[in-house]
């Protein structure tokens, strides 16, 4: 009898029945939020803290990125590297490197901000026509995460009346082991159609403030150079019943107080009103930050795919 290390050398290859493999790609969720196994215990615990994710601030490092449904895909996975001995014999030298470019439907505005993907190394969820949704989980730690890739993105061009034009994205996976030894998955209802990226909402001064009275307006911008959208006109009471707040200093780390945030119809926009004494004793020239309440704080209030952005006022 021979030695033996033939029973260590894999492993066993057993599968269970109706084994779940992964299925067409219907979207694409950027970012760096992780999920503990507390987390993922079952899908009515997962799904509120995912979707959570996409409505957190731009900055946050857990925040969530979902990009328009996808509407085709081409694999481009990298063929693996292999070589001969004299007789035939034929090794791998380079495993296989997994790689997909999906279509997507965009406008100009919304392929723009595609485009701030372009270049970057990313963790990415995936959601595919099974309703599963696609990461790797960690050997050790058992957080469930996005793969990690490479994004490139190439935006639309004009139409030519022949062929059918998209925006491309194109995802190649850092690495192949993510892909193919950890992907892990959890069902879920959720379809990347429920899953809407924010918009941008630019704060700035409609005209001069009179004293502590500043009028603040919010506007999302287009790339229409005629027309950018007020967000006044769909939420001139809804914004007028949140809290802003206010503060001063060297980083801005002391709090001015505000008194009133009231809508000006006439404007369309919000009067501002920091409190009176605090104001006063501010030096002329004092650099004020205002900050709009955050999206998890908007949409709890039906303010829906919305960032609102700090402005800087002048005393």
């Amino acid at each position: 009898m021979s030695f033996s290390l033939c029973g260590t050398v894999g492993g066993n290859v057993g599968g269970p029945d109706c084994d779940i493999a992964k299925a067409r790609p219907t979207g694409l969720v950027f970012g760096g939020a992780t999920f503990a196994a507390a987390d993922y215990v079952d899908s009515a615990t997962f799904k509120p803290l995912f979707v959570a994710k996409t409505k957190l601030a731009t900055g946050d490092g857990t925040k969530l990125f979902p990009f328009p449904e996808l509407q085709g895909n081409t694999d481009q996975t990298e063929a693996p590297k292999t070589g001969s001995l004299g007789y035939g014999l034929k090794f791998v030298l380079l495993g296989a490197v997994p790689g997909y470019e999906f279509d997507v439907v965009a406008g100009s505005m919304l392929e723009q901000n595609l485009l701030k993907f372009d270049g970057k190394t990313v963790p990415v969820y995936v959601l595919d026509s099974g309703n599963n949704t696609w990461g790797t989980r960690n050997s050790i730690s058992g957080l469930f995460k996005g793969f990690k890739v490479l994004v490139s993105i190439i935006g639309k061009g004009f139409d030519d009346g022949q062929n059918v034009k998209s925006t491309k994205v194109t995802i190649s996976f850092v690495s192949p082991s993510e892909f193919y030894k950890t992907a892990a998955y959890i069902t879920t209802d959720i379809v990347i159609s429920d899953l809407t990226g924010l918009m941008d909402g630019t704060t700035y001064e409609v005209q001069a403030h009179a004293a502590n009275a500043y009028k603040i307006g919010i506007k999302i911008p287009t790339a229409d150079l005629a027309n950018t959208i007020n967000v006044y006109d769909k939420y001139d009471d809804e914004i007028a019943g949140l809290t802003f707040t206010a503060a001063t200093g060297p980083t801005y780390g002391t709090p001015l107080a505000i008194t009133s945030v009231v809508k000006d119809a006439t404007l369309k926009c919000w009067t501002v009103t920091f409190d009176n004494t605090a104001f006063t004793a501010l030096a002329g020239g004092t650099k004020i930050k205002l900050t709009p309440p955050a999206p998890p704080v908007l949409d709890a209030a039906d303010i829906t795919n919305l960032e609102l952005y700090p402005i800087i006022v002048t005393k």
